[in-house]
C-alpha cells in the first residue's frame, strides 16, 4: 500500500510536467508576396495574423512594412479580402473602415475577373484612408470575426492558387487579399499565402510550478514516512 501510494503520486507528478502534444494551431501566419504589380518589387510586403480568440471568434490583423500602406478602397480594391466557409460576423474595425457584402467583393488580379470566390471584405475610406501613400493607413489593422456556431483557423479557405499572373488549379494558394500603396505611388492587390503555423499549449503546460512544488514536497514527506 505504502508503496503505491508513493507510486501514484509520482505518476501525478509526470503527467502535469510532461504533458500532452499541443493538437491545433491557435495562430497561423500569411505572407503577402504575391502580386501582378511591377512597382511593387520589396516583397513581403507584410503578414497577416490569425490567431484563435476562442472557440466561436478569431483576430485577424494585418501589418505592413513601413513601405507600403493600405491604400484607399475602391474599384474592386479593398483594404482586405478573405474567404470562410461559413458566415460570420466582423466586430471591432477602426474608425474609416467598412464591411463590403457580396456581390461587390472582388480582388483582381485573384479573381479572374470574377467576384463568387471571396465572400468577406473590408474597405478602407475616409478619415482612415486619403489618396496617395501619405493618405495610407500604415496599421496595423485588427478586428475579429465570429460565428456562434463555432469558428476555427480551418474554416479560412484559398479561394485562389495563383500563378503566371492568373488563378487556377496550380500556384500559391492566396487566402487573403490586400490593396496596399507603396511610398512610390504605385498601388494594386497583394495576395498572401501561408508562411507558418503555431500550435496551441498542451494541456497542463501551464501549471503553475507552485503546483509542481506541491507536488514535489508531498512526494518527498510520503518517502520520509515509510523509512
Amino acid at each position: 500500500m505504502k508503496i503505491s501510494a508513493l507510486s501514484a503520486i509520482v505518476a501525478g507528478l509526470a503527467v502535469f510536467s510532461i504533458g500532452s502534444p499541443a493538437s491545433a494551431a491557435t495562430q497561423e501566419t500569411f505572407s503577402l508576396n504575391e502580386t501582378a504589380v511591377s512597382g511593387f518589387s520589396l516583397l513581403p510586403a507584410g503578414t497577416v495574423t490569425v490567431s484563435t480568440v476562442n472557440s466561436t471568434t478569431l483576430r485577424i490583423t494585418l501589418s505592413l512594412i513601413s513601405g507600403y500602406r493600405i491604400h484607399a478602397s475602391g474599384n474592386g480594391h479593398n483594404a482586405l479580402d478573405f474567404v470562410t466557409d461559413k458566415a460570420v460576423t466582423i466586430s471591432g474595425l477602426p474608425g474609416g473602415f467598412s464591411i463590403i457584402t457580396p456581390p461587390d467583393v472582388k480582388a483582381p488580379p485573384f479573381d479572374n475577373g470574377g467576384n463568387a470566390d471571396w465572400n468577406n471584405a473590408i474597405s478602407c475610406g475616409s478619415p482612415a484612408c486619403g489618396s496617395g501613400f501619405a493618405g495610407g493607413y500604415k496599421g496595423p489593422l485588427t478586428f475579429t470575426i465570429s460565428n456562434a456556431g463555432g469558428l476555427s483557423i480551418s474554416d479560412l479557405l484559398a479561394p485562389c492558387k495563383y500563378s503566371a499572373g492568373t488563378c487556377g488549379s496550380t500556384g500559391s494558394p492566396i487566402y487573403f487579399a490586400s490593396d496596399l500603396v507603396n511610398s512610390e505611388g504605385k498601388t494594386g492587390n497583394v495576395g498572401a499565402t501561408f508562411l507558418r503555423s503555431t500550435p496551441g499549449p498542451a494541456p497542463g503546460a501551464g501549471l503553475p510550478s507552485f503546483a509542481l512544488l506541491i507536488l514535489v514536497g508531498g512526494a518527498i514527506r510520503l518517502r520520509r514516512s515509510f523509512m
